[in-house]
């Protein structure tokens, strides 16, 4: 029963997150590389590598780890924010 409703909950922060990733990459993408943040888009996932899958919508049963929000968040935000 633990093990379920961490689980449940770990999505449902997870279903939370992301719409936020997702905003916070649509903003400063363009501004820092001069290409398109928006989910699903080529610049997107070139510019953050490995943790693009943060952006897809299809990836519904995946929860980000604290390092994987961390390495987005660097790839994406201006030094020193």
């Amino acid at each position: 029963m633990a093990i379920r409703t961490a689980t449940h909950s770990d999505r449902g922060h997870a279903g939370r997150v992301r719409p936020q990733l997702q905003r916070v990459a649509a903003h400063f993408i363009p501004q820092r590389f001069g290409v398109s943040g928006e989910p699903g888009s080529a610049s997107a996932v070139e510019v953050l590598g490995e943790v693009s899958w943060l952006l897809d919508p299809e990836q519904r049963n995946r929860t980000p780890t604290l390092a994987e929000i961390d390495e987005f968040l660097d790839r994406v935000l201006p030094e020193g924010t």
